[in-house]
């Protein structure tokens, strides 16, 4: 009989509670978000700080893909107004207009068991030259797509 691994991954998504949406918060508290999140009424120079919180709940190693699907119906006239950014790996910031169907990373490692936690942090910036043209579009994000694939053994 042979026994496999098994891949799972669990992943939760939260938003810094930001009351000025200046991107801090002194007590650094997230609350976590359930279903789409929409973005309206955008005033230019605001900031809303996201975490998502990856886990391998398998057995066996993985490695970790993430990426963000917006709505369809979201106003693409307004993206290019948006700025997406986060570090990947770590030490390296991107900054990028924001569109419908984005890859933030792939090939992660993650090792199996509930205290590999990986936790992945980004800002969705308005810039500056959002104008009155805009206010009353809407961007919905509807899911973020986490994958874990096998690591292939030699």
């Amino acid at each position: 009989m042979f026994y496999s691994g098994r891949l799972n991954v669990e992943a939760k998504l939260y938003q810094l509670i930001d009351a000025n949406y200046d991107g801090e918060d002194p007590n650094n508290e997230y609350i976590e978000i359930t279903e789409a999140y929409e973005f309206t009424k955008l005033v230019p120079g605001q900031v809303f700080s996201f975490k998502i919180e990856m886990t391998n709940a398998g057995t066996i190693p993985g490695y970790l893909k993430l990426e963000m699907a917006l709505n369809s119906l979201s106003n693409s006239d307004v993206f290019q107004h948006l700025l997406i950014e986060y570090n990947y790996p770590e030490e390296n910031l991107v900054s990028q207009n924001i569109d419908y169907n984005m890859l933030f990373f792939q090939n992660k490692y993650l090792n199996p068991g509930l205290a590999n936690t990986y936790t992945f942090y980004f800002n969705i910036k308005v810039k500056p030259e959002l104008g009155n043209n805009f206010k009353s579009l809407d961007l919905v994000i509807d899911k973020f797509i986490v994958t874990l694939d096998q690591v292939e053994t030699t």
